[in-house]
């Protein structure tokens, strides 16, 4: 009983109070191994990715090294733009980057070399066990193959040698749950540990990127910030409901860096989030970047903002002695 129960656990996000653990847990487990085991309980719910919109999108021939407003905006302190989009390709050092998403075409020309070739560094929560080429190879959706480019896409992306790892959570429909993300996140922890550190210290830094989000979740901001207490930055997207990203989740983490949206010029994107939650604003309006099967595309949002900002900590972890910003 006890291990069907754990199973059916994996659905549900832990989260409620110790005192409501005797009557909603009683006739699964013993109150005291529930006492012992469980602080809350809370309701999963969905999770979506933040994207506004895809205006365009076209085959990698007729737009290579074109339309990249965002890396010539990031590289200087003035709006006013001065036409040099160049990437920053002194960080050699390795640093990886997880990207919790829909996935990524580790097979794009523009890609294939900053993502490692064995199955075993990239992962899939919604099937792990199935045909890697279908999953976490892959990207149904597009928008985890967008976001991978911006962190690294040759480019496009603003550190071309950081390390991809895809950590797919989305399907094509772009819609997940709260714990399928955390099951993400738990191999990411896993991965990083034996990955990243010699012994108890770390050896390589690490970035999370989560271009997604949800309602507020108590559960959900815990899991984020056990990738903060592993020291890995962890980058999130604020969010594209023209609302307080205070309200949001992961978007409220304190120890997450939360990006809202601006647009060429710098004002706050229209659909951006914003409020105190949000630690900076990247381009987010008409960005290109990376799309599956040969394609690069533009997509506006908050999805765009955050591995813009992830990709400039990677190359500021990879530079540092310590990999702490």
């Amino acid at each position: 009983m006890e291990g069907q129960f754990l199973e059916r656990l994996n659905k549900i996000v832990i989260s409620s109070e110790k005192t409501k653990v005797d009557q909603t847990l009683s006739t699964t487990l013993s109150t005291e191994h529930a006492k012992n085991c469980i602080e809350k309980i809370e309701q999963d719910q969905l999770v979506s990715l933040p994207e506004v919109e895809t205006h365009e999108m076209t085959d990698i021939s007729l737009a290579s090294g074109t339309n990249t407003w965002h890396l010539d905006r990031v590289n200087q302190r003035v709006a006013v733009l001065d036409g040099d989009s160049r990437q920053n390709t002194e960080s050699t050092n390795t640093v990886h980057v997880y990207i919790i998403d829909s996935g990524v075409d580790r097979y794009h020309p523009y890609l294939s070399a900053k993502c490692p070739a064995s199955d075993s560094e990239h992962y899939d929560a919604l099937d792990p066990d199935d045909d890697p080429c279908d999953f976490y190879a892959c990207d149904s959706n597009s928008h985890g193959t967008h976001v991978s480019g911006l962190v690294a896409a040759s480019h496009y992306g603003y550190n071309p040698n950081a390390t991809i790892h895809a950590v797919k959570v989305f399907d094509e429909t772009g819609t997940t749950s709260i714990s399928t993300i955390i099951t993400g996140i738990n191999w990411v922890l896993q991965h990083d540990s034996q990955t990243s550190f010699t012994n108890t210290t770390r050896t390589f830094p690490a970035v999370v990127n989560m271009s997604l989000g949800g309602s507020h979740s108590d559960t959900f901001n815990d899991a984020t910030k056990s990738l903060y207490d592993q020291g890995i930055v962890t980058v999130v997207a604020a969010g594209n409901e023209s609302t307080d990203a205070c309200d949001k989740s992961p978007a409220s983490l304190a120890q997450a860096l939360t990006v809202g949206a601006i647009e060429e010029g710098d004002a706050r994107a229209y659909f951006s989030n914003y409020g105190d939650c949000v630690d900076v604003y990247a381009p987010g309006l008409a960005i290109w970047s990376t799309i599956p099967d040969y394609m690069l595309g533009s997509k506006s949002g908050t999805s765009m903002a955050s591995p813009i900002v992830a990709g400039i900590a990677s190359a500021v972890m990879a530079d540092s002695l310590d990999g702490a910003l």
